[in-house]
């Protein structure tokens, strides 16, 4: 008996690439699609927390991490579902 994988890649027409990061202050960064701003990531203590939106006093909160690439990854997948 013999298994077969298939590992045929698989195209579906969407292009995932990852953001852009700017340090915007020694505690804060901004996270950036190539035509807009998508949210923000700030460093509190040892927890990063994100926020979605264009505008830093009006964005919102939308998860904490104690992984800065896992809350740039929430704030992607916040953007791209809000789209």
């Amino acid at each position: 008996m013999s298994i077969h994988f298939d590992t045929t890649p698989v195209f579906d027409g969407t292009v995932t690439s990852l953001p852009d990061i700017a340090l915007l202050r020694e505690d804060t960064y901004v996270v950036l699609a190539p035509d807009r701003t998508m949210g923000y990531v700030r460093k509190v203590d040892n927890l990063f927390v994100g926020m979605l939106g264009d505008d830093l006093l009006h964005a919102d909160q939308i998860g904490q991490s104690l992984s800065f690439d896992v809350v740039v990854d929430m704030i992607t997948a916040a953007h791209h579902a809000r789209r």
